[in-house]
């Protein structure tokens, strides 16, 4: 991991102009084994002695930077970025968290600064994040928008025990956010198949920087690869949703996005260029969420209140809601 600390040097005297002040107060480093249990203390001390997804061990390519308060000698921030499971050359940025005493002291930012560096010095394609949604500021979200890149879509329900003391039983939200390093954001030239009820569905609630036409791009000598389907996380609190992420570059798209809905899943996003092909072209994935049966029978309908998103994402927010509620009809 000796790549990774010299980013982490570089990065300090790339940013310090800008982070003179948070540089000053807090020493930034990649962290070591010996962290482990300061960083667990950190999350337990935010999200309480239940929270179910403490850092047992670093994955080897991954990065994991910390923020030491210099007066103190205390671990005050801790962020991650390791490789993506759904797609090669993407990594997700995720973990990131800040001591309630140290915030607003640019510490998130320039942790989230680091990252970036460290990801483009791997010649990473793009990253991946998801941005929580309990927030009333929607810090996370206007954190990680503020260094590009583009929110796609929300994933009602997924992580369940996070912050129950606002959420209560209901899983935590969270968005998907991605930024592409090698010019692939947006999906291009590549046609999209949908059903006729989700006709518009990307034009009318993802921001505009997703799309552009024309969509002329077909594979029609190419074998649609099969979806991926992502398992709910289960703990003690609950489950999460289940998701399901569909090629969208084939005309059997609409088939399988049909037969998933009549079995309960519904749209929640788009992966601009996250699959590849033998050849190394890209395609589109949608993203499709079920929230799990438990928590729609025992523990009451969903409650979109407790969403809270920047207000690109609104009318995305306001049509999964209604869909959820089977206000959207299948035809």
């Amino acid at each position: 991991m000796q790549a990774a600390a010299l980013v982490g040097e570089t990065v300090l005297k790339t940013f310090n102009p800008e982070f003179a002040d948070v540089t000053a107060q807090y020493e930034f480093r990649e962290a070591g084994k010996g962290d482990i249990p300061s960083i667990c203390r950190l999350l337990f001390g935010w999200y309480g002695p239940s929270y179910p997804y403490p850092i047992k061990e670093f994955h080897p390519q991954g990065y994991y930077p910390v923020a030491i308060h210099r007066e103190t000698g205390q671990l005050v921030g801790f962020a991650k970025a390791v490789p993506y499971k759904g797609g090669g050359c993407v990594y997700e940025l995720g973990g990131l968290i800040v001591h309630s005493d140290h915030r607003n002291q640019k510490v998130a930012k320039y942790l989230t600064r680091m990252r970036m560096a460290w990801v483009k010095q791997q010649n990473a394609a793009g990253v991946y994040s998801e941005p929580v949604c309990y927030r009333g500021d929607c810090a996370s979200q206007t954190n990680l928008l503020k260094v590009g890149g583009v929110l796609t879509g929300i994933q009602p329900g997924k992580y369940p025990g996070l912050m129950q003391g606002v959420l209560g039983r209901q899983p935590e939200t969270v968005l998907m956010y991605v930024r592409w390093l090698r010019g692939h954001t947006r999906l291009g030239h590549r046609t999209v198949f949908l059903p006729s009820y989700y006709d518009g569905i990307l034009h009318a609630y993802l921001p505009k920087t997703v799309y552009e036409r024309p969509w002329d791009e077909t594979f029609p000598e190419i074998p649609m690869p099969a979806p991926v389907y992502h398992d709910g996380f289960t703990v003690q609190a609950g489950s999460g949703s289940e998701l399901v992420d569909v090629p969208a570059n084939w005309p059997e798209t609409e088939d399988i996005i049909h037969a998933l809905r009549q079995q309960g899943f519904r749209f929640c996003g788009v992966l601009p260029g996250f699959g590849r092909l033998a050849d190394g072209r890209a395609y589109d994935y949608l993203r499709m969420y079920r929230l799990q049966a438990r928590f729609i029978i025992e523990d009451g309908p969903f409650d979109f209140d407790k969403v809270h998103l920047v207000p690109q994402l609104g009318s995305l927010k306001q049509f999964c809601q209604s869909e959820l509620l089977g206000e959207f009809p299948i035809e």
